[in-house]
């Protein structure tokens, strides 16, 4: 050890971990051993390397970062090529489609075509149309139109929602705007709210025109209000969707409606 100054004294302490007593010998004598002369040593454990964020406007605070950090980990979310994410930013048809498809295990089809006219069978998200097509979720915009950089608004995503999910139920809706939303998102709307998975917005609406966003959270609104939200809740766990499909994603929004959770998709 070295005497560094009055009272102070530093020294090395062996591999491991243990108790060191201090005696001082001098002279005239050696000190007694007290409690403030011993000291315990501990080996110094290895701090866990921080994870830097996927995208650089979702830092470790944002409100969905294991969210979307758990998507993007499967390939699911994507990013934009300087390293965004743009959680406010709206979601486009083909984006939705594409998180639709591969959390529902979907397999993408390959050189699949489609009657779709404006999905060239080279786009990066023909092959996620493609399935969606197969699998009985989209029908697009007309017979010979999907519209894959239109964005999705919030009643289509309730009927691509419902379609996944095999929603059948029924209940009276009562936004103050229900009668804005189209005919043929209707039966969907009211399946999911009739589930106890879709509630309005504050003020008692449903904006249904309104846009769908990557991973914005409205006040007020549960989680599951966006498209990063609803493909999450949409997994049975953090790995997968689950062997059995829709059926057990459709038991899991059972017990994850138990706990007051509804989808708001804003």
């Amino acid at each position: 050890f070295t005497v560094v100054g009055d009272g102070q004294v530093t020294a090395l302490s062996p591999p491991g971990s243990g108790t060191v007593d201090v005696t001082v010998s001098t002279p005239y004598g050696r000190s007694a051993i007290g409690a403030a002369d011993q000291f315990t040593y501990q080996e110094p454990t290895a701090q866990p390397a921080r994870v830097a964020p996927t995208f650089s406007d979702v830092p470790a605070g944002f409100w969905a970062y294991g969210d979307i950090e758990a998507l993007a980990a499967k390939g699911i979310v994507s990013g934009f090529p300087d390293g965004t994410f743009r959680p406010q930013q709206a979601v486009t048809r083909a984006q939705f489609v594409k998180m639709l498809v591969l959390t529902l295990g979907l397999k993408p089809v390959s050189g699949g075509g489609t009657a779709f006219g404006d999905v060239a069978m080279e786009a990066w998200y023909a092959p996620y149309v493609a399935a969606a097509v197969q699998a009985g979720l989209v029908q697009g915009i007309t017979a010979s139109t999907f519209g894959p950089d239109q964005t999705l608004s919030r009643e289509q995503m309730a009927v691509l929602l419902a379609r996944a999910l095999k929603l059948t139920g029924s209940a009276a809706l009562s936004f103050s705007d229900a009668g804005q939303i189209a005919p043929w998102a209707q039966g969907a709307v009211a399946a999911a709210v009739a589930a106890g998975f879709l509630s309005g917005l504050p003020g008692g609406t449903f904006q249904p025109l309104a846009a769908a966003t990557r991973a914005r959270r409205r006040p007020r609104c549960s989680p599951w209000c966006c498209a990063c939200g609803a493909v999450t809740a949409l997994r049975s766990d953090q790995t997968g969707c689950g062997a059995n499909g829709p059926a057990e994603i459709f038991g899991t929004f059972q017990r994850r409606r138990a706990l007051g959770a509804h989808l708001c998709t804003a």
